[in-house]
């Protein structure tokens, strides 16, 4: 608690005829003094109890927290095999769709360009057929080709 102004001013104002204070005045200032010290103490030893009680609750607090750390810390550890195994199963399940994906496309494009050869070659064998047929012809008698048939 702390001295109020008036009490402060008592102790610096003479009191009584100048000189030694007498026994009783003294052990008045002594009492006073012991009290006040006293009132210290206790504020003292309340502020001290707070303070043992808050560094109590910070250690707790960080004991819990490293328990926690290394218990979730433990189970990444503990779980890193299964994960990896799961990226790698998603890696190849991936792969084999772009695969699959990269495969459909060569498959359709081939089948494209097989319908243009074999449309190019229809329309070159029908043009070989022609030109071989007017070759024929062309060495056969003018007369057996007068009696082909229409």
């Amino acid at each position: 608690m702390p001295v109020r102004l008036s009490e402060l001013l008592e102790r610096i104002r003479p009191t009584g005829t100048p000189g030694a204070p007498s026994e009783g005045e003294q052990e008045r200032l002594q009492l006073g003094r012991i009290n006040e010290v006293a009132s210290i103490a206790a504020v003292l030893s309340v502020f001290q109890q707070e303070a043992d009680a808050l560094v109590a609750i910070a250690e707790d607090r960080a004991t819990r927290l490293r328990n926690d750390a290394e218990r979730r810390a433990h189970e990444i550890r503990n779980g890193l095999p299964d994960r990896i195994a799961a990226a790698e199963t998603a890696e190849s399940e991936v792969t084999r769709a772009q695969t699959n994906r990269e495969q459909q496309a060569v498959r359709e494009t081939s089948a494209e360009v097989i319908m243009l050869i074999r449309g190019r070659s229809d329309e070159l064998i029908s043009t070989l057929e022609k030109a071989t047929m007017e070759a024929i012809w062309s060495i056969v008698p003018v007369k057996v080709r007068s009696e082909e048939p229409s």
